[in-house]
């Protein structure tokens, strides 16, 4: 199974072992690679993974998509910054401040950008990083602001505002090759994965000042 990095702790913890491990460790296993945790899963004999998570956009080919959640951009701000006050936050006024981006290539960058674009903006970033957590903690040392995925979001103590402009969002959900039969740790795993999502895990905890 091929998980997003930023989901792929999170649901290793709280979902392959909500129950204790769903079957023998050859199973699954979590590995780097590049912007990607992969979770392997009852591997075949090309292999190949049963199933993985992503957003929409990162698809290629002909999968079989289920949604399982919409995950909303935020805008983050350092304490006490101008725009605090706003209940809102417009991306054009966000701009003004030095902004602060995951680096290119990754999927969040790439989905920043192309709403950037489709609201006639662009951003010329001070900063970039390559994992969120790294960008909240820059925002927190007041170096700039930044727009991530609300899933994506740590205890830091930064403020989150919502963004004025509607739509700004990923669409996670899981990806199948069409007519392959999952192998029966997969099947649990994928229903444990909207077990978990219908009850809002993973949305994010409550943070300073956030909306």
């Amino acid at each position: 199974m091929c998980v997003v990095r930023t989901l792929a702790g999170q649901l290793h913890t709280t979902v392959l072992f909500a129950d204790g491990p769903l079957g023998p460790s050859e199973w699954y296993r979590i590995r780097p690679t590049g912007q990607m945790d992969v979770v392997v899963l009852d591997v075949d004999d090309a292999g190949e993974a049963d199933l993985g998570i992503c957003a929409r956009n990162d698809l290629e080919g002909d999968l079989h998509f289920e949604t399982l959640a919409i995950d909303p951009f935020v805008a983050i701000l350092p304490a006490k910054h101008p725009l605090s006050k706003s209940r809102d936050v417009p991306l054009k006024e966000l701009l003004r401040f030095p902004f602060i981006t995951m680096a290119k290539g990754t999927q969040i960058r790439s989905l920043t950008d192309s709403a950037l674009r489709a609201r006639g903006l662009h951003a010329s970033p001070a900063y970039e990083a390559s994992e969120p957590a790294t960008i909240q903690a820059m925002v927190e040392a007041n170096l700039g602001v930044s727009v991530l995925p609300k899933r994506t979001l740590s205890n830091a103590n930064v403020l989150v505002r919502r963004l004025a402009e509607p739509g700004f969002e990923r669409q996670l959900g899981i990806v199948a090759r069409p007519g392959h039969s999952l192998t029966p740790p997969a099947e649990a795993f994928r229903r444990q994965l909207f077990q978990y999502f219908s009850e809002g895990n993973a949305a994010g905890s409550a943070r300073k000042g956030s909306t």
